[in-house]
This record gives C-alpha cells, sequence and structure tokens, in this order.
C-alpha cells in the first residue's frame, strides 16, 4: 500500500515489525486491504499464527457482502458488516 495516499479515511493498516536479538525492531512490511474503503478500520485487531507464517488482520467496518475466498469485494451491501483477510 501506499502510505502516502491518505484519500480514505479511516481506512486503516497494518504495520509487520521484526525484533531483533538486541531489542531493536524493524518495520518488515506495510499492509492495507486490497479493497480500501472509506471507514473499513483494517488493521484494528490482527494476529500471527505461532510460526509465524500466517498473518490475519480485521477489517471491523468493511461493507463487502463478499463471501469466502474470491468473492466480490466490490460489493458493498452488507454495511459494516467486518471481513479477516490473511496474508
Amino acid at each position: 500500500g501506499d502510505r502516502a495516499d491518505d484519500a480514505a479515511v479511516g481506512s486503516g493498516a497494518a504495520y509487520v515489525l521484526l525484533r531483533n536479538g538486541a531489542g531493536t525492531w524493524t518495520q518488515q512490511a506495510y499492509v492495507k486491504a486490497p479493497n480500501t474503503g472509506l471507514g473499513d478500520a483494517f488493521g484494528g485487531s490482527v494476529a500471527i499464527s505461532g510460526e509465524g507464517g500466517t498473518l490475519a488482520v480485521g477489517a471491523s467496518a468493511e461493507s463487502s457482502s463478499a463471501g469466502g475466498i474470491g468473492g466480490d469485494q466490490s460489493n458493498d451491501g452488507a454495511y459494516a458488516a467486518g471481513a479477516v483477510y490473511l496474508y
């Protein structure tokens, strides 16, 4: 995602950080939803799997009525239904 693009106020983002042995944190990734929308609150909740290979990011106010994987994310027919994105 483009950090400089703040046209969709409240859409949200997630940052992935890595801590090295000396206690220093380094940013590894900046993540935005593929269907960024105004007020979606992407990143309001996050979880990472125990082995660190899967990141789950919640968007509590996402309005897409897409169901399952590969659904039509452009259809905002389910106001503030929420969504979870897996990376």
